[in-house]
Protein backbone atom coordinates (compact mmCIF):
# COMPACT_ATOMS: atom_id res chain seq x y z
CA UNK A 1 0.00 0.00 0.00
CA UNK A 2 1.09 3.54 -0.58
CA UNK A 3 0.32 5.83 2.35
CA UNK A 4 0.14 9.55 2.96
CA UNK A 5 2.57 10.06 5.86
CA UNK A 6 0.79 13.29 6.82
CA UNK A 7 -2.43 11.32 7.36
CA UNK A 8 -1.06 8.42 9.41
CA UNK A 9 -3.92 8.60 11.93
CA UNK A 10 -6.45 8.27 9.07
CA UNK A 11 -4.59 5.22 7.74
CA UNK A 12 -4.48 3.54 11.15
CA UNK A 13 -8.16 4.30 11.78
CA UNK A 14 -9.09 2.81 8.39
CA UNK A 15 -7.09 -0.35 9.04
CA UNK A 16 -8.50 -0.86 12.53
CA UNK A 17 -12.10 0.20 11.80
CA UNK A 18 -12.68 -1.07 8.26
CA UNK A 19 -10.04 -3.52 7.11
CA UNK A 20 -9.87 -5.71 10.22
CA UNK A 21 -13.63 -6.22 10.33
CA UNK A 22 -13.80 -6.88 6.60
CA UNK A 23 -10.98 -9.43 6.72
CA UNK A 24 -12.41 -11.24 9.76
CA UNK A 25 -15.66 -11.80 7.87
CA UNK A 26 -14.05 -13.41 4.83
CA UNK A 27 -14.49 -17.15 4.28
CA UNK A 28 -11.45 -19.11 5.42
CA UNK A 29 -9.91 -16.18 7.33
CA UNK A 30 -7.31 -17.34 9.88
CA UNK A 31 -5.38 -14.22 10.90
CA UNK A 32 -4.15 -10.87 9.66
CA UNK A 33 -1.55 -8.27 10.47
CA UNK A 34 -1.16 -4.82 8.96
CA UNK A 35 2.01 -2.75 9.09
CA UNK A 36 3.06 0.84 8.32
CA UNK A 37 6.67 1.69 7.47
CA UNK A 38 8.38 3.89 10.03
CA UNK A 39 8.49 6.76 7.52
CA UNK A 40 4.73 6.39 6.96
CA UNK A 41 5.03 5.98 3.18
CA UNK A 42 4.34 2.26 2.76
CA UNK A 43 1.91 -0.23 4.24
CA UNK A 44 1.74 -4.00 4.16
CA UNK A 45 -0.98 -6.44 5.08
CA UNK A 46 -0.35 -10.15 5.62
CA UNK A 47 -3.54 -12.19 5.81
CA UNK A 48 -3.67 -15.96 6.26
CA UNK A 49 -6.51 -18.17 4.99
CA UNK A 50 -7.42 -21.84 5.34
CA UNK A 51 -7.34 -22.60 1.62
CA UNK A 52 -5.96 -21.20 -1.62
CA UNK A 53 -9.47 -20.79 -3.03
CA UNK A 54 -10.30 -18.48 -0.10
CA UNK A 55 -7.16 -16.42 -0.79
CA UNK A 56 -7.99 -16.06 -4.48
CA UNK A 57 -11.55 -14.97 -3.67
CA UNK A 58 -10.41 -12.54 -0.96
CA UNK A 59 -7.83 -10.92 -3.27
CA UNK A 60 -10.47 -9.92 -5.83
CA UNK A 61 -11.77 -7.00 -3.77
CA UNK A 62 -8.45 -5.29 -3.07
CA UNK A 63 -7.28 -5.92 -6.64
CA UNK A 64 -10.37 -4.13 -7.97
CA UNK A 65 -9.82 -1.05 -5.80
CA UNK A 66 -9.18 2.03 -7.94
CA UNK A 67 -6.37 4.46 -7.07
CA UNK A 68 -7.72 7.64 -5.45
CA UNK A 69 -5.35 10.51 -4.64
CA UNK A 70 -7.88 11.85 -2.12
CA UNK A 71 -7.47 8.79 0.12
CA UNK A 72 -4.76 8.50 2.76
CA UNK A 73 -3.98 5.00 1.43
CA UNK A 74 -4.01 3.15 -1.89
CA UNK A 75 -3.54 -0.51 -2.70
CA UNK A 76 -0.72 -0.80 -5.21
CA UNK A 77 -0.32 -4.58 -5.41
CA UNK A 78 -1.89 -7.80 -4.15
CA UNK A 79 0.21 -10.95 -4.20
CA UNK A 80 -0.54 -14.50 -3.10
CA UNK A 81 2.12 -16.52 -1.29
CA UNK A 82 2.33 -19.95 0.30
CA UNK A 83 3.36 -19.99 3.97
CA UNK A 84 6.40 -22.24 4.33
CA UNK A 85 7.66 -21.33 7.83
CA UNK A 86 6.36 -19.65 10.96
CA UNK A 87 7.66 -18.47 14.33
CA UNK A 88 5.71 -17.32 17.36
CA UNK A 89 6.55 -16.00 20.80
CA UNK A 90 6.44 -18.77 23.42
CA UNK A 91 2.94 -19.14 24.80
CA UNK A 92 1.44 -17.43 21.75
CA UNK A 93 1.20 -14.10 23.60
CA UNK A 94 -0.03 -11.20 21.51
CA UNK A 95 2.55 -8.64 20.48
CA UNK A 96 1.14 -5.16 21.18
CA UNK A 97 0.37 -2.71 18.37
CA UNK A 98 3.26 -0.38 17.67
CA UNK A 99 5.99 -2.99 18.10
CA UNK A 100 8.71 -2.62 15.45
CA UNK A 101 8.91 -5.38 12.87
CA UNK A 102 11.32 -6.26 10.09
CA UNK A 103 10.31 -7.66 6.72
CA UNK A 104 13.22 -8.53 4.43
CA UNK A 105 12.48 -8.03 0.76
Amino acid sequence: MSLDPDRRSDVIAHLRRDVVGFACGLPGFVSGQWFCSTDGVDGLGVVLFDAEADVVAAARGPRATQHDDERAWNIENVQVFEQVARAERAGGADIPDGMPSAAPA
